[in-house]
């Protein structure tokens, strides 16, 4: 009998192990599973956000980027970028695993600073937990919730001190790479600021600072008297008669009109959806948009139809978002017809300004008649390290050009990303 036992035993632990070699997805497959659901996902806490929450949950040897998301995920998709909306024993609990996972996220990646590759955090990573701090930080002062402000204040505690070394971990090595695959100083600092533009294919950026200033300025610029109720019995009749869609989008293009019908606050641009469509509506008629008015009216429908992804409404930023995005290349006004950027794409914008600076100035250095100043911009291709007046003069006035272009975009991202982006290309370019 005790012969059985053991011999059950011994098969019980060959299927687990079996289980665990063989069948059990490994981290790698998990990772692809959570990144395919979060691709299907509208954004809110559907069938592609669960999948994807079960897949990080899985996941045995979880690394930064890991935990960055499942923080992202429970922000965006579970709290709809909106704690306040929770009563406070959730918005607090969901607060905190936010901060927990990103918090871990990014002490690892100190701790791990040698080990680069495609799982570290990324600037773009890095900028994305600052804006979910300030979103925090806005619940809980909103709430007048102390513990959602400590949770802020912990979350900026860990950006100051573990983000900035991420962050320079990352700059450092943009610039180990572009010496030595470049053969000269000048191919180098082109080569730095070109990796330094990247372009994240981010399904949150509706949540990014950046779009959502662009979006106030929009707002700014249409804001005027209207009843909200008139722009809906407008639109439902042009829905009905006039909107050239096909059945599907019309069904969906339905959906969204009744979702923004029904008042949900935007608290990223702090207004209603109803008088954020109504504004877009309202743009059509003004006398400058006469020529175009039909082309608007059918574009904002369309973005009630493109606000349903999958048979689910994306969250309420997703639509409204789409909603005055309609209106770009069409309005008469260009700060309108500009649509929207994401402060990814205006650090992007900074970097390349940056490189035609630092190469306009190497060629000017390199046609001077000062002989000093002539040796710094030679420098650039021939490799000689050049000290001395020439030198620091050259670097003081090419950083001091750098600063005045980007201050542009001022208005475009906080002063201190702003700073951030200014002496990153400091760096790249000083090579």
């Amino acid at each position: 009998m005790f012969e059985y036992v053991i011999i059950g035993l011994l098969i019980v632990v060959i299927i687990c192990l079996v289980y665990w070699i063989c069948i059990r997805k490994s981290d790698e497959h998990l990772r692809a599973d959570y990144e395919a659901a979060l691709d299907k996902s509208a954004g809110v806490l559907d069938a592609g956000a669960r999948v994807a929450l079960n897949a990080l949950a899985g996941i045995r040897n979880p690394t930064p980027a890991d935990r960055f998301v499942r923080g992202r995920t429970i922000y965006h998709n579970v709290a709809g970028g909106d704690l306040n909306t929770f009563t406070r024993e959730d918005r607090r609990r969901l607060a905190e695993e936010i901060n927990v996972a990103m918090g871990a996220a990014l002490r690892e990646t100190e701790e791990r600073g040698g080990e680069r590759g495609v799982h570290r955090l990324t600037t773009h990573m890095i900028t994305n937990m600052d804006m979910i701090r300030m979103g925090i930080l806005v619940a809980g002062e909103i709430a007048d919730d102390a513990m959602l402000r400590q949770i802020a204040h912990d979350l900026g505690n860990n950006l100051n001190t573990h983000g900035t070394a991420a962050r320079r971990a990352n700059t450092e090595e943009r610039v180990a790479t572009a010496v030595a695959e470049t053969n000269t100083r000048a191919e180098a600092v082109d080569r730095a600021f070109n990796d330094a533009t990247v372009y994240t294919d981010d399904r949150q950026n509706v949540h990014d600072s950046a779009v959502n200033a662009d979006l106030r300025a929009i707002i700014d610029r249409i804001e005027c008297a209207i009843v909200p109720e008139e722009a809906f019995a407008e639109a439902k009749t042009y829905l009905e008669t006039r909107y050239p869609g096909d059945a599907t989008k019309r069904a969906n293009a339905k959906m969204g009109l009744d979702k923004a019908a029904q008042r949900n606050n935007v608290s990223a641009l702090g207004m209603t959806e109803d008088r954020i469509f109504a504004l877009t509506w309202e743009r059509s008629k003004h006398p400058l948009n006469e020529d175009r008015a039909d082309d608007m009216r059918e574009a904002l429908i369309n973005s009630l139809a493109d606000g349903v992804e999958n048979g689910h409404q994306v969250c309420v930023n997703g639509r409204t978002s789409r909603m005055l995005a309609s209106m770009t290349t069409l309005d008469y006004d260009d700060v309108v017809a500009n649509g929207v950027l994401t402060l990814e794409a205006y650090r992007n914008a900074i970097f390349q300004e940056s490189r035609g600076i630092v190469d306009a100035a190497i060629d000017r250095a390199k046609a001077s008649t000062d002989a000093d100043r002539r040796a710094v911009g030679d420098a650039y291709e021939s490799g000689e390290v050049i000290t001395g007046a020439a030198a620091d003069a050259f670097m003081a006035e090419l950083r001091t050009e750098i600063d005045n272009a980007a201050t542009k975009y001022a208005d475009k991202m906080s002063a201190d990303e702003l700073n951030r982006v200014r002496e990153e290309c400091h760096v790249y370019a000083s090579i």
